[in-house]
């Protein structure tokens, strides 16, 4: 059990820790979003589910028409930075990733029960 939460919440949240410690402190969006790219692919590396890339298509799109709406529609958010469409290029690769560990997180809350 905790080797299996080890790998299914554990370590995309460390993941998820060190790149808002070290977004800050890399100020450049296109090396954040590789950053954030190859943490996926490190999450995907530790484990991996059955039809998760799926997954993070969708989250991917969703945060793209989140963010476009958001900022280029309704002007609720603005950033200084953002080389699509005014948005931060690794944004929406951030909600795929958390859509991702939330899933992981329903499915271990569901499986316990």
């Amino acid at each position: 059990m905790i080797k299996n939460l080890w790998k299914n919440l554990i370590v995309p949240v460390i993941l998820l820790a060190i790149f808002f410690i070290t977004l800050p402190i890399i100020s450049n969006e296109l090396i954040s979003t590789i950053l954030l790219a190859v943490m996926v692919i490190i999450m995907f590396t530790v484990k991996y589910r059955k039809h998760e890339w799926i997954m993070l298509l969708i989250g991917l799109a969703l945060g793209i028409i989140t963010e476009l709406g958001g900022d280029v529609i309704y002007k609720l958010q603005y950033w200084k930075t953002g080389i699509f469409f005014g948005i931060p290029l690794w944004l929406p690769i951030l909600w795929a990733f958390t859509i991702i560990i939330i899933a992981r997180l329903g499915s271990s809350i569901i499986k316990e029960k």
